[in-house]
């Protein structure tokens, strides 16, 4: 699934599986091979205790009054958040990475078995400004952005995968 946040509007896509991906190959082959270099940099491995699930950071809201904004904190901005869930025979599974605005990221992947802990492995490091720019070109592409297409619900599933990419659009909101 890659839910994209855009001025105009949302932009969703669904697949079942790689064969509903196929003739998209070429207009998600940049993001994909991105996600894949991302994978291979050097990063720095963090204790579980300390994973976030990928969640963006929040701001305290603890502070006397304070009105809330959703203007994050600086450097806590996030330009995507991406995830893919699968769940098969007793087993649980997440992958997630988030890029924020000024280069760091982290990855982190969980498992977990029916009736057992969650096991999680967390990573984080930091983007060089270039793939940062890098990123900024593939995710403002029209040829990403110009991609449609609906989930196919017709048939049953005993295995589900689910894909999730988030793209922020770089502006600030406040309330």
């Amino acid at each position: 699934m890659l839910d994209v946040f855009r001025a105009e509007g949302l932009q969703h896509l669904s697949f079942r599986d790689a064969s509903s991906r196929k003739p998209f190959r070429d207009s998600l082959g940049q993001i994909v091979a991105w996600f894949d270099q991302l994978r291979k940099l050097p990063h720095t491995q963090i204790a579980e205790a300390n994973a976030s699930r990928c969640m963006p950071a929040v701001p305290d809201l603890q502070s006397g009054g304070a009105q809330l904004s959703l203007e994050a904190p600086p450097g806590t901005a996030s330009l995507l958040t991406w995830s893919k869930d699968h769940f098969a025979a007793r087993l649980a599974e997440r992958s997630c990475i988030i890029v924020y605005a000024d280069g760091r990221y982290r990855m982190e992947k969980s498992s977990q078995r029916f009736l057992e802990s969650m096991t999680t492995h967390a990573f984080e490091g930091t983007l060089s400004s270039a793939q940062i720019t890098d990123l900024h070109k593939i995710l403002d592409s029209p040829e990403l952005a110009n991609l449609r297409h609906n989930l196919d619900q017709t048939r049953p599933a005993s295995e589900v995968e689910v894909t999730r990419l988030v793209i922020h659009e770089r502006r600030q909101f406040s309330g």
